[in-house]
């Protein structure tokens, strides 16, 4: 379960907090005028929670793949841009640079 603090808490206490989530794997929400704003979490949790948002990414994209079956490649895509918006995308970048 995890512990809740107001973020005046969490900044007085920073440091006991920050030892609090490394040692004892705690989680810590911290709160602004009574809403959850924030967390205070081990570098192992970001890492799993970054692992499983980039494996729900890829299952998604997995899946509108399987639906739309039509691919496109970055040429074609520039091409219908260009068309459609009646510019040249290499004299656009040629001027940005």
């Amino acid at each position: 379960m995890s512990k809740s603090v107001s973020v005046a808490e969490a900044k007085n206490n920073f440091s006991d907090l920050l030892n609090r989530v490394i040692y004892r794997r705690e989680r810590i929400i911290v709160s602004k005028h009574g809403k959850p704003v924030g967390a205070l979490i081990s570098t192992k949790d970001l890492e799993q929670l970054e692992e499983l948002e980039k494996q729900q990414a890829i299952a998604r994209i997995k899946e509108i793949k399987k639906r739309t079956k039509k691919y496109y490649t970055l040429e074609e895509v520039r091409r219908e841009y260009e068309k459609k918006w009646g510019v040249n995308l290499d004299d656009i970048e040629a001027e940005t640079d």
